[in-house]
């Protein structure tokens, strides 16, 4: 498999609807599969004879578009990454028809309160929010910086903020891991084993301090 080494991903964390009558990659046509070496990791390679992302097309070639892909031990919850929120969005359309797939619900705000009140094992680096008791004149921000949850600025207009996605930095070495939203939708940068690794830990994280509703099933929204 011609997989890339590294890569920018985008995707989200998804659900199976209940009376779905498919299981994940059950019915994947043209789609090349590996294993990461990471538990529940898989490596996909989806080939088509079209382009999607934008490619001129001669007319004779075909087109790879790389996928990362994570099941849960519940088997109805999933993630999908690729390399554009339009691809991850037409991969399930077309090579997942009969799976009603859905989002959970991220308390981010909640989220970004607690880590500024306490940092235990990961920090901010970028907060993007909608603000609020400003009419039109101000109606977001995005806030970047190594600690962002450490910042006075912050501090002080927290009350007004709905934070509404963030980029989570693991404290302890203070590499960027995480870009989660209040939807579901999540990026990382994609390097090999220990990038999937950590994943796993920030969503083990997120799973046990319950900032992951499950039971709210929104749509899917990439773009």
């Amino acid at each position: 498999m011609n997989f890339p080494e590294a890569f920018t991903t985008t995707g989200s964390l998804l659900g199976l609807r209940r009376g779905s009558s498919t299981t994940w990659l059950q019915h994947a046509l043209s789609v090349e599969q590996e294993e990461t070496g990471v538990r529940g990791w898989h490596r996909l390679l989806w080939i088509v004879n079209e382009p999607l992302a934008g490619e001129v097309s001669t007319g004779v070639e075909s087109f790879s578009y790389p996928f990362l892909f994570r099941s849960s031990s519940e088997r109805e919850h999933a993630l999908l990454f690729g390399n554009q929120g339009v691809l991850v969005e037409t991969f399930l359309k077309r090579c997942l028809p009969k799976a009603r797939v859905f989002c959970p619900a991220l308390e981010i705000p909640r989220l970004v309160k607690d880590l500024v009140a306490e940092p235990v094992q990961y920090s901010m680096s970028a907060i993007y929010a909608r603000v609020e008791g400003y009419g039109q004149n101000l109606r977001t921000m995005a806030l970047y910086g190594s600690d962002v949850g450490n910042a006075d600025v912050l501090r002080d207009l927290l009350p007004a903020l709905q934070a509404y996605r963030v980029t989570l930095r693991r404290i302890d070495t203070g590499k960027e891991v995480l870009s989660i939203g209040s939807r579901g939708e999540a990026s990382f940068l994609y390097r090999g084993k220990n990038s999937l690794r950590n994943v796993d830990a920030v969503l083990r994280f997120l799973t046990n301090k319950r900032y992951i509703d499950w039971s709210r099933q929104l749509t899917m929204s990439l773009r």
